[in-house]
């Protein structure tokens, strides 16, 4: 057998350094995924590969990329094994040196800009959304379930990186950061569930970290999805922590924002909440020590009564109502002079009345004769069934498992989390979970479009539950409620303050279609 000839040492030598679009890949991969690898100030980052170059018969099916590790499952080994190869550890960006065996590389040296086809082609609303972000506005987006708002977001995301921007993808809470692929807004603050109740300077102080300081001084756009459930003051005191990170001279703070990085917001108030608004007095009571050695120490709780936040310390620390817990009712929200987009083209229902009835709910108007539609005896075979309530979940999946002849396996997890946490049963994850052959599975999503659905709205407790539940189903003919009548009129009107905004929207989004 004749033995393969490899390239002359020269043109090995001369194959060229890391090229500019590996290292800066490189730097958006591990700035975007630090938290799901676990990277502190103390962890070598040597163990992230840029995989550049591929050649040889063996090379077909493998890939290029970030990867981050060498030896593991998905470790950079698994693609240059056996076939000649570029790489570099993802700290040794600027260096040029690498294995003598390699040979020249296949790619070019500039990774051309091509942006990249959305996962489903967007129709004129989301364009128009699009091409404004891209000019780098200020958003909100918003619209009814069923509108695109998550395949808007995907292809927001995708064009925004394309342009070499630093993106980070929010949400307010866990679930939420899944849906999207981010992470919660208490992540990317590197803030603890306790940390809103310390005086922004604490926070800023905190952010000096070398985490939260490269990811604060690094980041071009954040997208805050579900930005109906960010409350206030978070939305308030995010920004100016960041802010203050980013350096911002105080005088520019109200006129730039989030210290100056594009925001876009997406999400549709007439939905779920905020949860537990106004929780902490922002008030100062005492401080020990300067510079850098000072201790600020902050009021403490707030409480709530008849629809009004206060503390119960000093009545002179101000009272907030309970309509003021939205964001676009922060200073902030006016600050950042938000672009409004209203999507209004449905596209996960077809049926015109269904859409009718749906809209109709989502702004609470209340119709006697669409209530007595919905409770219509309309049973549905093999139907996914919603619950207000993990207990009545739990219950369900139980007895339907239970049914199932087959035998149960059980799998245990094989790690923990922290005491105190794993102590709290609130917590989603299961330290034991039972399987059996034949079980139905089903992948939630915070866009989740269903063609056979049961909603039971008997314990339902916010009229905006309402809405999102009945907003999954595709059709009328698919869709059976379980509830009481009297209990959704009385809870599906809409918050006067978000009905105020909402007309405020539509005013804003009008002119800047026609713009």
């Amino acid at each position: 057998m004749a033995k393969r000839k490899h390239p002359p040492r020269n043109a090995i030598k001369d194959a060229g350094a890391v090229p500019e679009w590996a290292k800066e890949a490189a730097k958006r991969y591990m700035c975007t995924h630090e938290s799901r690898f676990y990277i502190t100030p103390l962890m070598t980052k040597n163990r992230y590969y840029v995989v550049y170059a591929l050649r040889g018969p063996k090379a077909e099916g493998r890939k290029c990329g970030i990867f981050p590790d060498w030896d593991g499952t998905s470790g950079a080994k698994q693609q240059v094994l056996n076939c000649c190869a570029r790489h570099t550890t993802a700290s040794s960006w600027m260096a040029a040196n690498v294995n003598g065996n390699v040979t020249l590389p296949i790619v070019p040296s500039e990774q051309p800009a091509v942006e990249p086809a959305p996962e489903f082609p967007l129709c004129p609303e989301q364009q128009h959304a699009l091409d404004l972000a891209l000019e780098g506005r200020n958003l909100f987006i918003t619209g009814s379930g069923g509108c695109g708002k998550s395949v808007l977001v995907k292809a927001l995301h995708r064009a925004l990186s394309t342009q070499q921007k630093t993106v980070h993808l929010l949400a307010p809470t866990g679930q939420a950061a899944i849906n999207i692929g981010g992470r919660t807004a208490y992540n990317y603050a590197g803030w603890g569930p306790t940390d809103p109740g310390q005086m922004d300077f604490t926070l800023a102080e905190k952010a000096k970290g070398k985490l939260v300081f490269g990811r604060f001084t690094r980041t071009d756009v954040l997208i805050i999805d579900e930005i109906s459930m960010v409350e206030n003051q978070f939305f308030e005191r995010l920004s100016d922590v960041i802010a203050t990170t980013r350096k911002e001279p105080p005088g520019l703070q109200t006129s730039r924002p989030f210290g100056g990085i594009q925001i876009i917001a997406v999400g549709d108030f007439c939905q779920l909440p905020p949860v537990k608004p106004f929780q902490y007095c922002p008030i100062e009571i005492s401080t020990t020590g300067e510079g850098k050695y000072k201790i600020s120490t902050p009021c403490g709780n707030m409480k709530e009564s008849a629809g009004m936040h206060f503390c119960p310390r000093d009545e002179s620390h101000g009272r907030f109502r309970e309509s003021e817990k939205w964001a676009f009712n922060s200073p902030t929200w006016k600050q950042c002079n938000f672009s409004y987009v209203h999507l209004t083209t449905v596209h996960r229902q077809k049926d015109q009345d269904f859409i009718r009835m749906l809209q109709n709910m989502r702004m609470g108007q209340v119709n006697e004769d669409d209530l007595d539609i919905l409770l219509q005896n309309r049973p549905v075979l093999d139907g996914t069934v919603l619950f207000s309530h993990k207990d009545m979940v739990r219950k369900r999946n139980e007895e339907e498992l239970y049914k199932i002849k087959n035998t149960a396996r059980t799998y245990s997890s094989v790690d923990h989390q922290v005491p105190e946490y794993d102590a709290d049963d609130k917590h989603r994850y299961e330290k034991h979970l039972n399987l059996k052959v034949d079980m139905p599975v089903i992948l939630l999503s915070n866009s989740l479009s269903l063609d056979r659905v049961i909603v039971d709205l008997s314990r339902v407790w916010d009229g905006r539950q309402i809405y999102v539940a009945l907003s999954r189903a595709r059709s009328l003919e698919g869709l059976q409620v379980i509830g009481h009548k009297n209990r959704l009129r009385q809870k599906l009107p809409l918050d006067a303050e978000v009905t105020r905004f909402m007309k405020e929207v539509e005013e804003l989004s009008g002119t800047a279609m026609r713009a």
